[in-house]
């Protein structure tokens, strides 16, 4: 709890720690798990926007030839009471409420042709996909509003070796999904 309590409060203060509960050191990590997957995209990050009057600032956008895969990145502390708790749960509120506005402006086949443009990539349909990447396990598996809930430790492993693991019947399996070593779209 101590070391809790001094990380707030150097939040509180402003004194910045080495822990980024903004998501930007998270974001990150994700942008390179993508980039360096074997499955043909374009990942743009931090990209703000404006649309309908409402500002915003997409963490990742992952651009397949397919779908477009939003994903918002939070990272906040592993909480030690119900009151921090509660602060994960704010965390997980706001990044549906950011993906509901991307997915808003993306739905306007106008907007999505002039942001992609912008951003040298030609438009077609495709598929608007999201999802909340959490710094913590605490609400792993989750869904919010239509929103996936997933560690970054799962996407790791995932994207990196095709693994995934559940509990069914209080037993922890563990399966490999892919069909080849390596991740593919099919």
């Amino acid at each position: 709890n101590f070391i809790n309590n001094a990380i707030s409060y150097s939040y509180q203060t402003q004194q910045r720690s080495e822990i980024d509960s903004t998501g930007e050191s998270l974001e990150k990590v994700c942008q390179k798990i993508f980039e360096d997957s074997n499955v043909a995209c374009r990942v743009l990050a931090g990209c703000k926007y404006t649309y309908g009057g409402n500002r915003g600032e997409i963490d990742l956008l992952v651009i397949y030839d397919d779908f477009l895969l939003f994903v918002e990145c939070k990272n906040p502390i592993l909480p030690t009471d119900a009151f921090s708790m509660r602060n994960n749960y704010d965390y997980i509120q706001k990044a549906a409420k950011q993906l509901a506005n991307m997915e808003k402006a993306f739905s306007n086949i106008s907007f999505q042709n002039d942001f992609l443009k912008s951003h040298s990539i030609e438009y077609k349909h495709r598929e608007i996909l999201s999802c909340i990447v959490m710094g913590n396990r605490l609400f792993s598996g989750y869904s919010y509003k239509g929103y996936p809930v997933r560690c970054i430790h799962e996407l790791i492993s995932f994207m990196y070796s095709g693994d995934v693991n559940y509990i069914c019947d209080d037993q922890i399996i563990k399966e490999h999904i892919w069909d080849d070593i390596n991740l593919s779209m099919q």
